[in-house]
């Protein structure tokens, strides 16, 4: 969903004021929290997202949640999105098995792509292309489901490692990996409204 399609959904009228927030799960101390932070706002206006100022910032592609208030003064809509560290698409049936907890990892082969984006996350042994394979090396990924920002998504704490798969979570047998070991998947923000 994106902010127009929350806009027709709620049946807003022209001048809606759209407050932009960013919400950064947290996972020290192994329990969620959320960063919910203001990143701009904008006015609906002739159809379009029109900013208040120079400074404002606002967003149209896939928001993760939104809330329509309205006030005596003047009716609003709040939208988030949820940051992740990184974002890797994935296909069926996988999505929909990590969405539901069966599967507990998610592969990527061992190739200069993946290791030139796993680096700008994680943390790798020096000089190498092995990550470092620690508890505390813990990051939010975004899966979704296919390309394209319309597509369901979903946020999940992960470690990566390298390892061999395993067949039934669609690993080739006896090949080696990246792994993105799933330790939970942050239900809250999977689906809007």
């Amino acid at each position: 969903m994106t902010v127009k399609d929350a806009i027709k959904e709620v049946g807003a009228k022209e001048g809606l004021l759209i407050m932009y927030r960013m919400i950064i799960p947290l996972s020290y101390d192994r329990k969620i929290r959320e960063s919910d932070e203001l990143i701009g706002y904008c006015r609906y206006k002739d159809g379009k997202l029109v900013p208040e100022d120079h400074d404002s910032y606002y967003i149209d592609e896939k928001i993760d949640k939104y809330e329509f208030v309205r006030d005596e003064n003047e009716d609003y809509l709040i939208v988030w999105e949820c940051k992740a560290a990184m974002e890797i698409p994935i296909s069926e049936p996988w999505f929909s098995m990590i969405k539901n907890g069966e599967k507990k990892e998610e592969y990527r082969e061992i190739k200069p792509y993946w290791y030139a984006r796993f680096r700008n996350v994680f943390t790798f042994v020096k000089n190498t292309d092995i990550p470092f394979e620690k508890d505390w090396d813990r990051h939010w990924v975004r899966f979704r489901n296919g390309y394209g920002k319309d597509r369901p998504s979903l946020m999940a704490e992960v470690t990566l490692h390298r390892d061999t798969g395993k067949p039934e979570w669609g690993a080739e047998e006896g090949k080696e990996y990246y792994v993105l070991k799933i330790h939970r998947v942050y239900q809250e923000y999977k689906e809007v409204n």
